[in-house]
């Protein structure tokens, strides 16, 4: 790379022969995408890129034109590394360095259009040279790009560390093409795309249903990489557009209208987000310590969880079914991705022998609750399948045995 640029640079004449060299795409997808060594792609996107910074504006153009001068190698670049970036089939992990220099060839450009502009002598803005430059390119790379997002299977999976590269590197190119081609922003905001509304929902929001839960479930975005890439791609779509932004406030306002609301001062949900681990927790109301703590060894017991979850509920009145709400927090302590769940409903549903519910604030003897609720659930799985659960998993036999201590 560092022989290529010395080349280049003594005889900037040459650089036609480099744009049209045989093989030259392959060359590249090989050097940034194919090659494991990742020494060898950081090397390659730096001497690329320095190949278009250390090239000066004089006698260069921005346009393909008949007879009008050498390509400048900004321009090559885009168009050599573009489409090659709308081709990474996903998953890979060594598309970082081609997204990385994308981002710094996009960083560029506006700065390079400004500078042709300023020393052309026809009077064009840089807006106007920017759509004649790259206005194609980019239009139809985004085009390429929303389509393989929409299509593309989802790879993140929740708690995992492994990050979806190419899901990021796609989201980050097109909020630089959103950034120098605002016009994009209401075509792609209409009813035929609802960009707004697949980024917001699809790609962020979207929960898991009966028939798509997975680890590799919806949304398509579950890393904080990857989050914090289209989180970026929706603020630049809001940014300056009215009507993006409003249809960004309703997805908004349709999203918080299904959530409770906080009282609390400072709001972070990452911090509300399921552990690390992979755990979730239940709340202390107030003195329920001693049941959280039981119900947590119960529901890590396979076997009593795998049979308490197929127990028939009968009970039209759920809210009242003891059996229900524990079948409803052992769901929410295997499924959710909330760090904790509140064990109020089951507290309502609970009721000691004065037939009062728990009261949260009191503490209780735990092997008392403990009787209590395994005669609750004991009379709840009589007659169905379930019958001998509590007998297999925790049952027991007392064996007496009487031996004389004088030989016989």
């Amino acid at each position: 790379m560092t022989l290529l640029r010395a080349c280049t640079a003594e005889a900037t004449e040459a650089l036609p022969c480099l744009y049209d060299m045989p093989g030259i795409k392959e060359w590249a997808s090989e050097c940034l995408v194919g090659c494991q060594r990742s020494s060898v792609r950081r090397e390659a996107a730096k001497g690329l890129l320095n190949l278009s910074v250390a090239t000066p504006h004089a006698g260069f153009t921005l346009v393909r034109e008949e007879g009008g001068g050498v390509l400048h190698p900004h321009c090559w670049l885009l168009e050599l590394l573009l489409p090659l970036a709308c081709e990474v089939v996903p998953p890979c992990d060594t598309c970082a360095e081609l997204f990385m220099m994308l981002g710094n060839l996009f960083q560029q450009t506006k700065r390079l259009c400004v500078v042709f502009a300023e020393a052309s002598t026809e009077g064009v803005t840089w807006e106007g040279l920017m759509q004649r430059a790259f206005g194609g390119l980019l239009d139809g790379c985004a085009d390429v790009l929303l389509r393989r997002l929409r299509e593309r299977p989802v790879l993140e999976e929740r708690g995992k560390t492994w990050e979806d590269l190419v899901l990021q590197g796609t989201l980050t190119t097109l909020c630089f093409i959103f950034t120098l081609r605002p016009e994009l922003k209401l075509v792609y905001i209409r009813e035929e795309h609802r960009l707004i509304s697949f980024l917001f929902n699809d790609c962020l929001f979207e929960s898991p249903t009966l028939d798509t839960h997975a680890p590799n479930g919806p949304p398509k975005c579950k890393t904080p990489g990857s989050r914090k890439q289209c989180f970026k791609v929706l603020s630049e779509l809001a940014n300056n557009c009215p009507r993006a932004y409003a249809a960004l406030l309703r997805e908004m306002e349709c999203l918080h209208a299904k959530r409770e609301l906080r009282p609390l001062h400072l709001y972070q949900p990452s911090l509300l987000d399921r552990a690390p681990c992979g755990f979730v927790g239940l709340r202390n109301l107030g003195a329920t310590c001693y049941m959280n703590s039981l119900l947590q060894q119960l529901y890590h017991v396979p076997e009593f969880r795998a049979q308490i979850l197929k127990v028939p509920v009968q009970e039209e009145n759920k809210a009242e079914d003891v059996m229900y709400q524990v079948q409803a927090l052992f769901v929410y302590l295997q499924e959710s991705e909330k760090q904790f769940y509140e064990t109020r409903d089951l507290c309502l549903a609970y009721k000691g022998y004065d037939g009062q519910p728990v009261n949260t604030s009191q503490q209780m003897d735990v092997d008392e609750y403990f009787n209590m609720l395994f005669e609750k659930l004991e009379t709840c799985v009589k007659g169905t399948e379930q019958e001998r659960v509590l007998q297999e998993c925790f049952g027991g036999k007392v064996v007496n045995q009487i031996i004389c201590k004088d030989l016989v």
